[in-house]
């Protein structure tokens, strides 16, 4: 049976007998027209398009199907598409002979490794239309949910980070009461011992009580430090010179680098990048746990370290590289994760406040490794004119 034809075209139908030659091809040209129209409007849609018939014949899919599903234009009416979404005829109701019985509309989400790997929510639409040979045609709609995945899960891993940081902060908060308490009664066991006869067991209890202060006094900046960088305060955003602020962070450590045996680059390959709005001190503390997990990835005699700057239509973009011991795939996919670290006595929170000051200047980390081969950290910040703030 052949496909039904549409309103518009059984009234061409109707009028074509008694038509001319020029007539003809007026309406030809009026067909041609809406295919052209139709070609389009479906070539530019984002979401992929194809029409298969029950038996999974793809007979038409527009590029944007074609590229989630890898398959090329000449290749249509050639692959089925029960090879390219195998999962989904499994969860289809088949019949015997491998048709799909096509009477409802039918929605699935499923994950292709080929050829990237994407979560796709594909959509099953009876046309109500059948092919020259008979078989009943369908939509398939295509839309790659991957991105909104992807946000959902950095939203979710932000909450998370937002929960842990504000427990650890609650923590070394509460540590500062004991800590004084502490402190106090030191310092009157140091006033009565020096009140005290003089005697070798009352100096050492003097010199006792002063090494115990210090200490206290070392946790108490310890805890502050923690507190500060854990709980950054407010942006104050100026306008910077971000690859300034690396050097003049770089100048800083540069000394711990020489002595670690570190070579140092900075590369700027044309004009230095623009300005961005940025906090410069919450930017140098950025700098500062790059450039410090840079040094002690290095091995006991030294590496080198290279600095590159550059920029695009949207962001000013530093990339930090070097040829440290370098990452496992393991390591790199927990590197964001609070209290992983794969140094001794490291606290494993200093990538996460490097991702969290990044994000509050609307901008992004990526880290890229290889055991044995170092580790290329990039950082991205919008320019001043594009400036936008990530959602929490």
């Amino acid at each position: 049976m052949a496909a039904k034809p549409t309103s518009r075209l059984k009234k061409i139908l109707g009028r074509i007998e008694g038509l001319d030659e020029g007539g003809l091809a007026g309406v030809l040209g009026l067909v041609e027209r809406d295919r052209s129209l139709l070609d389009s409007l479906f070539n530019v849609l984002r979401d992929g398009v194809l029409v298969a018939d029950t038996r999974g014949r793809i007979r038409f899919l527009n590029p944007a199907a074609g590229n989630l599903l890898g398959i090329r234009p000449d290749e249509t009416g050639k692959i089925g598409l029960w090879q390219v979404l195998p999962d989904l005829a499994r969860t289809l109701d088949m019949a015997p002979d491998g048709r799909w019985r096509a009477v409802a509309s039918v929605t699935r989400e499923l994950e292709v490794i080929y050829p990237a790997r994407r979560v796709l929510r594909v959509a099953l639409l009876p046309l109500g239309e059948t092919s020259l040979e008979g078989e009943t045609l369908a939509a398939v709609i295509l839309t790659d949910l991957s991105n909104d995945l992807a946000r959902s899960e950095e939203r979710v891993e932000a909450g998370r980070t937002e929960s842990v940081m504000d427990l650890a902060a609650g923590v070394a908060h509460e540590l500062r009461n004991p800590l004084n308490a502490i402190n106090i009664h030191l310092q009157l066991i140091g006033r009565h011992a020096r009140r005290a006869e003089d005697s070798p067991a009352v100096r050492k209890m003097v010199e006792a009580a002063d090494v115990c202060r210090r200490e206290v006094a070392r946790l108490d900046g310890i805890i502050s430090n923690f507190l500060g960088a854990v709980k950054p305060s407010e942006l104050v955003l100026r306008e910077s010179d971000a690859l300034g602020l690396l050097e003049e962070t770089l100048t800083t450590v540069g000394p711990e680098l020489a002595d670690a045996g570190v070579h140092v680059e900075v590369r700027v390959p044309g004009e230095r990048p623009p300005s961005v709005l940025a906090d410069p001190d919450q930017l140098k503390q950025v700098f500062f746990n790059l450039l410090k997990n840079a040094r002690e990835a290095m091995s006991a005699g030294g590496g080198s370290l290279t600095v590159q700057a550059g920029t695009d239509d949207e962001a000013v973009i530093l990339v930090i590289a070097d040829n440290g011991g370098g990452m496992t795939e393991a390591e790199l996919s927990q590197l964001f994760t609070p209290y992983f670290t794969t140094k001794r006595g490291g606290t494993g929170l200093g990538m996460m406040i490097v991702q969290r000051i990044l994000r509050a200047h609307g901008g992004s980390v990526g880290v890229d490794s290889k055991k044995g081969a170092g580790t290329v950290v990039t950082i991205r910040l919008p320019r001043k004119e594009k400036r936008v703030r990530m959602l929490a």
